[in-house]
């Protein structure tokens, strides 16, 4: 049987990919998760006041 050839043309392999888009991309989530935890603690004082 015949090695297959797994790489995709037009594809890098993760090592290879550009690390600030994969920097940006985590700050982005993170930076949306601080945001809900915010936006969901100040919403549960305020129902309890």
């Amino acid at each position: 049987m015949p090695v297959r050839d797994n790489r995709v043309a037009g594809l890098r392999p993760p090592a290879t990919r550009a690390p600030e888009l994969a920097s940006s991309f985590l700050t982005t989530r993170i930076s949306a998760f601080q945001h809900r935890l915010r936006a969901n603690s100040s919403r549960t004082v305020r129902s309890r006041g």
